[in-house]
């Protein structure tokens, strides 16, 4: 018989055991288990930043949406990605999705970029090759 305790350590045992971290000249990376529209793993960077960390997708989603045609630079589509980063509280530095936490704040605000990254890769629907 299942039970909700049990639901939830075998999702988190299961997320522990699908990721990989690595570090890079003091940059941490983190392999997620989940996957963008290519079915390539979801990478964040953690870097420090004075007292808080710095998370970032290392420009990841927007590269790879631009990669894959569908341009974000209409008036639209930059207001659809205002609206999904604004949610998550993600800001954009160029290409890059980021966030600021300090360490007490990082399971929140890694879910949290994670969810904006999946979201704007969710723009891929938009592009031209995709809508008929």
């Amino acid at each position: 018989m299942m039970d909700s305790q049990s639901l939830i350590e075998s999702y988190a045992s299961w997320l522990k055991e699908n990721t990989m971290v690595k570090d890079i000249s003091g940059v941490v990376q983190i392999t997620t288990p989940f996957l963008d529209h290519n079915n390539d793993h979801l990478q964040i960077h953690v870097e420090p930043c004075g007292n808080l960390l710095r998370l970032s997708d290392d420009g990841y989603v927007i590269q790879g949406l631009s990669m894959s045609g569908c341009e974000i630079q209409t008036p639209k589509r930059k207001e659809v990605l205002a609206g999904i980063l604004n949610g998550f509280g993600v800001q954009q530095d160029g290409n890059v999705l980021t966030v600021e936490s300090t360490l007490e704040e990082f399971p929140f605000k890694k879910h949290r970029l994670l969810q904006a990254m999946r979201s704007v890769d969710d723009m891929f629907m938009l592009s031209q090759t995709t809508i008929v």
